[in-house]
């Protein structure tokens, strides 16, 4: 994450950005098996919305902002 925030130009530390993860509580993660239950959620959430027709013709930023406002944590 702190090397992407530099490539954007964002003067930032590796401390500052430690004490903003921990006020946002936003954490490492390091179970594998919560990792996986999130995954299943959000391909469960996204083959529900393909059979609705919701997201068909989503391009993949509006497909990204879509489920991050249902509350999804997805990379781009």
């Amino acid at each position: 994450m702190l090397q992407t925030l530099q490539a954007e130009r964002f003067d930032i530390t590796d401390q500052t950005l430690k004490r903003l993860r921990t006020q946002l509580g936003l954490q490492h993660r390091t179970n594998a098996i919560e990792a996986q239950q999130q995954t299943d959620e959000i391909i469960q959430a996204i083959q529900e919305e393909l059979e609705k027709e919701i997201i068909e013709r989503y391009e993949k930023k509006l497909l990204h902002h879509h489920f991050c406002s249902k509350g999804f944590m997805i990379a781009r």
